[in-house]
């Protein structure tokens, strides 16, 4: 029980840097053509 709920916070932090990450690179992805036809 006490390790599974040291492991617990160490997964969220994963799964939000995983998050981040793709949220980054979605946003990413959709302004591109915008910059393009800007540029």
């Amino acid at each position: 029980m006490t390790a599974k709920k040291r492991l617990l916070p160490k997964v969220a932090f994963i799964r939000l840097k995983t998050i981040l990450f793709f949220g980054e690179r979605v946003v990413f992805y959709s302004l591109t053509p915008y910059f393009c036809v800007y540029m």
